[in-house]
């Protein structure tokens, strides 16, 4: 089954609203590696969250 035309514009024009981010753990990084192979959410709404903590306590 193929994506409907205004399927594909509606997502296209979702992407425009989105940021993405992307980070590099090096062999250095072992500590958050290790981190987040133990956590039980996913990733983004892990770090989410954190950030989310950080803003709150200023």
């Amino acid at each position: 089954m193929s994506i409907k035309d205004t399927d594909r514009k509606a997502r296209a024009n979702y992407r425009k609203k989105v940021e993405r981010l992307s980070i590099d753990l090096y062999p250095t990084d072992t500590d958050i590696k290790t981190r987040l192979a133990e956590i039980d959410e996913p990733k983004t709404t892990y770090i989410k969250r954190l950030i989310r903590e950080d803003i709150n306590r200023k």
